[in-house]
C-alpha cells in the first residue's frame, strides 16, 4: 500500500482562453482608461489585510503573502501545504485531504482552527466565531486566488481573536476582462478534480463564476468490507460586480457574493494501536465503516464602496453564513458493562486490551459499539463597516481607520447515540438512539465591536496605534436528554457577559533604503465560553495575554527577507474539550 501511495501520478490537462482575455482587457484599458480598474483596487484594499508585496513591506510587523502567482504554479488543493511556506505556522494533519485543517500561528492551539481569526474577503468565515471557533467547515482551495497572514499587533484591526494571528482568504475575482479557465485532473484511487473559473468585466460592472467538483475513493482499507474512505466536494461561489462612472464626483461599487458548499466524506476520528499502525498505516478498523460526515454550508455577502474623494472612503458588508453538518462516527466502545471513549482505550493501550480487540473483530464478542450522530447547524451574519481618512497633520503623513462591526452566531446541537453490532465484519445497527439525548443545547453570541487605527508616517518612522473594543454577550440554553421537542421543562440557561479594551502599537524605523527595524506590542484577546453551571465562574475568563515582537526586514532587488523574535505572556490561557483534540469527552466547554 505505501509503495502504491508514493507512486500517484497525475495527469493534469488545463485549458485558458488567456489570449482572448488579453486582448479584449487591452482594448479595454485603450478604452476607459486604468482609472476605472484603480477604482476598484481601491475597493479590493478595503477586504484584504495587507493587499499587495509592496504593502507587506511598509507593514510595522510580521505579515505573509501566499501570493496568486504560487498557488497558480502549485495548485494546491489543500490549505496545509500552501501554509507551510509561511513562517510562524506551523499546522496539523488530520485526513491527509485538508477537509478540515488545524492551522497555529506563533505557538497557539491548532486542534480545528479555533486559537486564529479566520476570514474570508475580510468577513469572518469560522462557522461560529464567537460562541463555537472551531472550524469544522473550512474554505475549499480551488476557490481561493491568495493568502494573507498577519501577525502582532495589526492584529486588533479584526479580532474577536488578537492573540497569534490572523488568516484571511481572498477568493477569486472579477477579472478585469473576458477570461476563463478550466482545469481537469485525475489520478489513482479515484481521484478526480473538475472545475471552470469564467467571468467578463463590462461598462459598469462585471460577474464570475467559480464552480468546482473533486472527489477521490480514499487511500484507506476498512477491514473486512473495504469500501469509499474518501470523498465527494462541490463548491461554488459567483460574485456580481455594479459600479457608476469613475469619473463621477462620488464613485459607488456594489460587489454581491454567493457560495456554496457540498461535502460528503468518510472520515473518522478511529484511529490504530501503536503496533497495528507500524504494520499498515493506511488501515482502518472495521468498526469505523459507518463513520461519515455529510457538511453544507451556504453565503451571501453584500459589499457597498464609495469614495467621496481621493481621502475619504467608507465600506460596508453585510454578510449571513450558514454551515449544517452531521458526523455520524464511533464515539466509544462498551466491554464487560464498562464503556470507553475511542480517546481513552488507544491512551492505555496495555490496559485496554479487551477493547482494542473488540474494534479489531469481525463479530461483537462481549462488547457493543456506540455511534454517535453530532447533529449541529451554525448561523453567522452582521454587518460591518470601516471608514478610511487620508490627512496631513503637520509634518506627518496620517491613515485613520475607524471601524464597527454587529455580529451574531449561535451553534445548534441535536444529537444521538445508536449502538450497534459487528457480524461477520459488518456493522449491523441494533438500537437508535432518542434525537437530542446526546447532546440538546445552543450556544449563542452577540457582540458589537469597534476599532481606531492610525497609521502616522515622519521621515523614517512609521507609527501605528490602534485600540479595538469588544462587548459580547454569550448565552447558552440547555434543553436536556430528556426534551427533544425543546417544550422547555428542563431548560437551563446560562450567560456571560464580556468588555474588553484590546489596545496596541506597531513601530518600523528605516535604517537606509534596504533594512528596516519593527517591532510591537498588543494585547491578546479571545471569548471565554459559557459554562453549563454558573456556579463555574473559572469558565467565565476570558483568554488575556500581552504580546511583543521584535524584528529586522531586508529588502534589495530579488533579495528579500525578515527575522522576528516574539513573546507572548498569558495572563489566562483558554483550551476547549473537543472530540478532535484526541482526549476530549466533546462537551464544547472552555477551561482555563
Amino acid at each position: 500500500m505505501n509503495k502504491r501511495i508514493k507512486n500517484i501520478v497525475f495527469l493534469t490537462g488545463i485549458t485558458s482562453l488567456s489570449a482572448l482575455a488579453s486582448q479584449v482587457f487591452a482594448e479595454t484599458i485603450e478604452q476607459n482608461s486604468v482609472n476605472k480598474f484603480s477604482k476598484h483596487q481601491n475597493m479590493l484594499e478595503q477586504v484584504t489585510v495587507i493587499g499587495s508585496e509592496d504593502k507587506r513591506e511598509n507593514i510595522p510587523g510580521s505579515a505573509h503573502i501566499v501570493s496568486k502567482q504560487t498557488l497558480q504554479r502549485y495548485q494546491y488543493k489543500d490549505v496545509h501545504r500552501a501554509l507551510k511556506e509561511v513562517p510562524g505556522v506551523t499546522v496539523q494533519e488530520e485526513d491527509g485531504f485538508g477537509l478540515r485543517p488545524n492551522i497555529a500561528i506563533r505557538g497557539g492551539r491548532s486542534s480545528r482552527s479555533a486559537d486564529i481569526t479566520l476570514m474570508e474577503d475580510g468577513i469572518l468565515t469560522g462557522p461560529a466565531p464567537y460562541s463555537s471557533p472551531e472550524a469544522y467547515y473550512f474554505p475549499q482551495m480551488d476557490r481561493m486566488e491568495s493568502l494573507e497572514v498577519i501577525k502582532g499587533a495589526g492584529n486588533i484591526k479584526y479580532g474577536p481573536r488578537t492573540t497569534n494571528g490572523t488568516l484571511n482568504m481572498i477568493t477569486k475575482q472579477i477579472p478585469d476582462g473576458k477570461q476563463g479557465d478550466i482545469l481537469l485532473e485525475g489520478g489513482s484511487f479515484g481521484t478526480y478534480r473538475a472545475g471552470i473559473t469564467a467571468g467578463d468585466n463590462f461598462e459598469n460592472g462585471g460577474v464570475m463564476l467559480n464552480a468546482f467538483h473533486k472527489q477521490t475513493d480514499g487511500f484507506k482499507d476498512i477491514d473486512f468490507v473495504g469500501g469509499n474512505t474518501g470523498y465527494n466536494v462541490e463548491d461554488i461561489v459567483g460574485k456580481i460586480r455594479i459600479h457608476n462612472d469613475p469619473s463621477a464626483k462620488r464613485y459607488h461599487e456594489f460587489e454581491l457574493k454567493l457560495g456554496y458548499y457540498d461535502e460528503n466524506s468518510n472520515e473518522t476520528y478511529l484511529g490504530l494501536s501503536d503496533a497495528d499502525y507500524a504494520n499498515n498505516r493506511n488501515r482502518r478498523y472495521g468498526a469505523s465503516q459507518l463513520d461519515n460526515m455529510d457538511a453544507k454550508a451556504w453565503q451571501v455577502a453584500g459589499t457597498h464602496y464609495v469614495e467621496f474623494n481621493s481621502d475619504i472612503n467608507l465600506t460596508t458588508t453585510v454578510y449571513h453564513n450558514e454551515v449544517d453538518r452531521s458526523w455520524y462516527r464511533l464515539n466509544s466502545v462498551n466491554v464487560g458493562g464498562t464503556t470507553l471513549g475511542i480517546g481513552s482505550i488507544f491512551g492505555d493501550q496495555a490496559g485496554n486490551a479487551s477493547y482494542i480487540n473488540a474494534l479489531q473483530s469481525a463479530n461483537t464478542s462481549g462488547g457493543t459499539f456506540i455511534q454517535q450522530n453530532n447533529a449541529r447547524s451554525y448561523v453567522s451574519e452582521g454587518v460591518q463597516s470601516t471608514l478610511g481618512v487620508n490627512y496631513g497633520l503637520g509634518a506627518t503623513k496620517n491613515k485613520l481607520e475607524v471601524g464597527a462591526r454587529l455580529h451574531r452566531d449561535h451553534e445548534d446541537r441535536f444529537q444521538r447515540r445508536d449502538t450497534f453490532d459487528m457480524v461477520n465484519g459488518n456493522a449491523v445497527i441494533s438500537s437508535v438512539g432518542v434525537a437530542g439525548a446526546a447532546g440538546n443545547r445552543v450556544q449563542s453570541a452577540r457582540a458589537i465591536s469597534g476599532f481606531v487605527q492610525n497609521e502616522m508616517a515622519w521621515n523614517n518612522w512609521k507609527v501605528t496605534p490602534g485600540v479595538r473594543f469588544e462587548h459580547i454577550n454569550l448565552k447558552r440554553e440547555d434543553y436536556g436528554s430528556t426534551d427533544p421537542n425543546r417544550t422547555g421543562a428542563g431548560l437551563s440557561q446560562n450567560e456571560n457577559d464580556v468588555n474588553v479594551w484590546i489596545p496596541g502599537i506597531g513601530v518600523s524605523y528605516a535604517v537606509n533604503d534596504n533594512w528596516k527595524i519593527l517591532g510591537g506590542v498588543h494585547k491578546g484577546f479571545a471569548p471565554p465560553g459559557t459554562p453549563a453551571d454558573p456556579n463555574e465562574a473559572a469558565f467565565s475568563r476570558e483568554e488575556e495575554s500581552i504580546n511583543y515582537e521584535l524584528g529586522t526586514r531586508y529588502n534589495q532587488g530579488n533579495w528579500s527577507g525578515e527575522v522576528f523574535g516574539f513573546l507572548t505572556d498569558y495572563d489566562n490561557l483558554l483550551g476547549r474539550d473537543t472530540f478532535a483534540s484526541g482526549n476530549g469527552t466533546g462537551t464544547g466547554n472552555t477551561y482555563n
